[in-house]
């Protein structure tokens, strides 16, 4: 184990905001960077993005992958994203919840209240064709 790189790491990690069960007001300081996540000992690569938000006036950095769903932190983003025209600037409401799985793991569930108004909106604005939904 290379422990002078591993130090490193940790030195890095004070500014790293992991959301924790309950209710966070944060303002979103810059748009999303797109980075990477690599687990060198598993020899994984896992597309995240990076953000810098403000929580309790402290600039924090907010790591998450980039999720393929809306109920994703990511997709609930890029919903605000595309209704505001950007990110930065955006104050947002995040709220963690904890969910006992069956299989005993405990779980964070994230949502972001602004999100849930915008994408409630947009299915209500929608119209079903054919079967298809135009909107």
């Amino acid at each position: 184990m290379d422990y002078e790189k591993e130090v490193g790491k940790l030195d890095q990690a004070s500014d790293i905001w992991k959301p924790g069960v309950g209710m966070h007001k944060v303002l979103i300081l810059a748009e999303p960077i797109e980075t990477e996540y690599r687990d060198e000992e598993k020899g994984t690569v896992t597309p995240q993005i990076k953000l810098t938000v403000l929580v309790d006036k402290e600039p924090k950095t907010w790591f998450m992958g980039k999720g393929v769903t809306t109920q994703s932190v990511y997709g609930q983003l890029m919903h605000i994203g595309k209704a505001k025209g950007k990110l930065s600037e955006e104050a947002i409401t995040v709220v963690v919840n904890s969910v006992k799985q069956k299989d005993g793991k405990v779980k964070n569930t994230y949502m972001i209240l602004e999100a849930v108004e915008i994408i409630k909106a947009s299915e209500v604005t929608s119209d079903v064709v054919g079967g298809d939904v135009v909107g």
